[in-house]
């Protein structure tokens, strides 16, 4: 029997079932504590739209729902090993002279400052990198490293996608990401 799953109520059965929290917890265990709420609202999102768009006998509706979260929980581990954040450095200022462990007392008023660093990459300490190391990677190489690191919207794609863009196979884009790691973790 194959049936429209395009009505409210039976989604919501669906989303509700107990087949479903169980495929959540078997597909999002590894997933950070921090990023799960977020995950899991992302598969229903997905799973929404497919629903909305495709008939899919009642029977397959659990694996077609698990096929659907498998793929957006890779999507997240994707996205979360390409991430490449930029430094930055968020400074605490006040009035007057302190000593070096920050503390200012002028006037009988007490005040501290501070900075702290967030760390990660730099994306021009990364593009200075590759260009030192240009000659390491093949002329498809650098031309998706170009792509990626110069071109606004190359961060924001995955590997498959500047694959797609630059007409090329997507091992090329693999390779010159893995190479360009090394690089930078020497």
């Amino acid at each position: 029997m194959t049936t429209v799953t395009n009505s409210t109520s039976l989604t919501m059965e669906i989303l509700n079932s107990q087949s479903l929290k169980k495929i959540f917890n078997f597909e999002l265990f590894k997933v950070k504590p921090q990023d799960k709420e977020d995950v899991k609202q992302d598969c229903i999102i997905r799973i929404l739209k497919a629903l909305k768009t495709l008939e899919v006998p009642e029977d397959k509706i659990p694996s077609f729902c698990q096929t659907i979260i498998k793929r957006t929980v890779v999507d997240y581990y994707r996205q979360n090993n390409r991430k490449i954040e930029q430094n930055s450095i968020s400074v605490f200022f006040c009035d007057g002279f302190g000593d070096e462990e920050g503390f200012n007392d002028t006037n009988g008023i007490a005040t501290y400052t501070h900075a702290t660093k967030d760390y990660g990459y730099d994306i021009s300490d990364i593009r200075v990198e590759f260009e030192m190391n240009r000659t390491r990677f093949t002329p498809i190489e650098q031309d998706v490293l170009v792509f990626m690191l110069y071109h606004k919207e190359g961060l924001d794609k995955n590997l498959s996608e500047i694959a797609k863009e630059l007409q090329v196979n997507k091992s090329h884009t693999t390779r010159a990401f893995k190479k360009l790691r090394e690089v930078c973790s020497t």
